[in-house]
């Protein structure tokens, strides 16, 4: 599974380096430690992608196969409280524009289409002088 994950995340940012706004430098993978993810990025907008885990379902004794459930999160930063930010029209656009990227399609060939789950204010950022939201998706595969 983790050739797997890694093929999947290349391909959401990938994805997501082709929204308006974003581009290849601002799209990157990160671990889920904020701070060193804040401190590696400089320029607003900009986002990270990150694996939050997999849930197995529909088990079925006859062929041993189940649904993989993959879980990532998405996490946009418009605003650095420090010094840049995103206007808040171009910011209200970017989240439709990665929700866009993201909802109904399908990331590499034998997964489900990309389901979003949750769109939300990252509170954490403040910690760190920033701003932003998250987004939680996820997709699946029969194993």
């Amino acid at each position: 599974m983790a050739s797997d994950l890694k093929i999947i995340i290349e391909a959401v940012v990938n994805k997501l380096a082709k929204v308006a706004g974003l581009n290849i430098r601002t799209v990157d993978v990160f671990s889920g430690d904020l701070a060193e993810f804040l401190m590696a990025v400089h320029n607003v907008p900009f986002a990270g992608v990150h694996f939050i885990g997999s849930r197995y379902e529909n088990y079925t004794c006859d062929n041993g196969s189940c649904e993989e459930h993959i879980s990532f999160e998405v996490l946009l930063v418009l605003r650095d409280l420090r010094g840049k930010s995103y206007g808040q029209k171009a910011a209200l656009d970017l989240i439709d524009h990665v929700r866009d990227a993201l909802m109904g399609h399908i990331l590499i060939a034998g997964l489900a289409p990309a389901m979003i789950t949750e769109i939300g204010d990252h509170e954490s950022l403040q910690d760190f002088g920033c701003e932003g939201y998250h987004f939680k998706f996820e997709t699946w595969q029969t194993r």
